[in-house]
């Protein structure tokens, strides 16, 4: 038997930037979720335009995906949710390597815009110093 969009828990997934957010993100939508995305590199900023979404109002049948998860953010309400199952986690991880050559790979298309990105200038001086990416 087919699982209903009501019967669906609500998901949080946490993953690191350049971890494949946008990837999970489709499929959550192709599962037929609703979507909502707090993510660092989202405007630069971390929850653009919106406050953060109190994760124990994430609804059934919806996923949000966020980038931090802070103490700060974890209610006791939140907590016993994610004990009961009524609210499933995802931690999303990636192989480093693979997020390392992503976020370089982001930085090259992005160089123009990297002033709204803060974790990129560090790395910005590398980028230049190479001459190509196959370096």
């Amino acid at each position: 038997m087919l699982e209903t969009k009501l019967s669906r828990p609500a998901v949080l997934v946490v993953s690191l930037p350049k971890c494949g957010t946008y990837l999970v993100e489709r499929l959550f939508r192709t599962l037929e979720f609703q979507t909502e995305r707090q993510l660092l590199f989202d405007s630069g900023i971390e929850f653009p335009g919106q406050p953060p979404v109190e994760l124990e109002k994430i609804e059934a049948g919806h996923a949000l995906l966020v980038h931090r998860l802070t103490e700060d953010r974890l209610s006791e309400r939140f907590i016993r949710r994610w004990q009961s199952g009524e609210l499933r986690v995802i931690f999303h991880v990636r192989d480093p390597r693979d997020v390392l050559v992503s976020a370089v790979n982001f930085l090259v298309h992005k160089r123009d815009e990297m002033a709204p990105y803060p974790p990129q200038i560090a790395l910005s001086r590398v980028l230049c110093d190479l001459p190509t990416l196959a370096d």
